[in-house]
């Protein structure tokens, strides 16, 4: 596991229960896919978190979210931050303005402030960064790699028989 992975299993520790887990992208379009490929390998059953997969459209699943109440909001989409394909990024709201570029009509940043306006929560955007969004295109080898990452420490976090149990 690479260590900006390790660094965000470890950052994802301290979120509050509940905790919900979107993940955005377009499946058709290579890299861009990333997103809803960690929410495919999560085990919602197995899970503390509640899974949203938003596909391209986040905007329809402020009002589902909203309901939630989630205290602590995760994302994940591929973000092109300037870096190799397949690095992976944890960001705080305050960074989504300017710095990410998303292939999404809804910025994250209205996204995370539509869903938590109103009630204390706290977001988080896990950002990978793609190599290319070409239509039919494959995803990238570091990408998937990324992906595969991500959810297997996802799961650790959010293992529901290991926080029913409470082991670390």
């Amino acid at each position: 596991m690479t260590a900006a992975i390790e660094q965000i299993k470890k950052s994802l520790q301290s979120c509050e229960q509940p905790v919900c887990i979107v993940g955005v992208g377009n499946r058709l379009r290579a890299d861009d896919a990333a997103g809803c490929l960690v929410l495919d390998r999560l085990d919602a059953k197995r899970l503390c978190a509640k899974l949203i997969d938003a596909g391209t459209a986040p905007e329809n699943y402020i009002g589902p979210v909203r309901k939630l109440q989630p205290r602590s909001l995760i994302i994940i989409d591929a973000v092109d931050f300037g870096a190799a394909p397949g690095d992976v990024r944890l960001l705080r709201p305050c960074q989504l303005d300017a710095t990410v570029f998303s292939t999404h009509s809804l910025s994250p940043r209205v996204f995370v402030d539509m869903v938590c306006g109103d009630h204390t929560c706290t977001a988080w955007m896990i950002g990978i960064q793609p190599e290319g969004a070409a239509v039919g295109g494959a995803v990238n080898d570091r990408v998937s790699l990324a992906v595969s990452e991500l959810a297997t420490a996802i799961s650790k976090v959010f293992d529901g028989n290991r926080m029913a149990s409470g082991l670390d």
